[in-house]
């Protein structure tokens, strides 16, 4: 069914051979070893799976020649024969879809596997659901204010300022931070 013409030869390199070997070690590899060792085992099983694109391009051209023409004769014959006789280019464009879609995958594991991670070491880190921080100094009346709120839980006081460090004789800014101890772990 491919419309190729009688005598013409279309070539096919060995690099398929190392293409099936490369692609069933690498699999192989992925399901004996753990994740982390087996994770090298994926560019070898996209590599393989590159190498063979042209070996499996003519019986899935055929195919796809079989399926144009019982839907519409004729319409599918020159995109077929173009996709049999140009296999290598079509096996490059194969190849760049499918490396884009294993990174899209990849990334998107990624993320997800790291979402989770973030979103528990957020609500360890802050576990408030809310930091409120007064844009003046506060005179103290702002944590009473805060606490006397009915949809306001626990109030934890966070003070910020500057010290001088002396050491070696040397003095230095520092940066201070100072919590409430007794209630500042139960809601941070």
């Amino acid at each position: 069914w491919l419309l190729i013409r009688p005598g013409s030869r279309l070539l096919l390199g060995r690099t398929w051979i190392a293409g099936a070997v490369l692609f069933t070690v690498s699999t192989a590899w992925l399901f004996a070893s753990d994740s982390a060792a087996g994770s090298g085992g994926v560019i070898g099983v996209l590599l393989g799976a590159v190498l063979l694109v042209p070996l499996l391009l003519r019986p899935i051209a055929s195919a796809l020649g079989r399926v144009t023409n019982r839907m519409a004769r004729g319409v599918g014959d020159v995109a077929v024969l173009h996709l049999a006789k140009e296999r290598s280019r079509s096996a490059y464009t194969l190849a760049l879809v499918m490396v884009v879609m294993a990174m899209l995958f990849a990334t998107g594991g990624l993320y997800l596997s790291v979402r989770a991670g973030i979103d528990e070491l957020i609500d360890r880190q802050f576990g408030a659901d809310l930091f409120v921080q007064s844009g003046v100094p506060d005179d103290g009346t702002l944590g009473r204010k805060l606490v006397a709120r009915d949809d306001v839980e626990t109030v934890s006081p966070l003070r910020f300022g500057f010290s001088t460090l002396v050491h070696d004789g040397k003095r230095e800014e520092v940066f201070v931070r100072t919590i409430e101890p007794q209630s500042y772990f139960s809601v941070s």
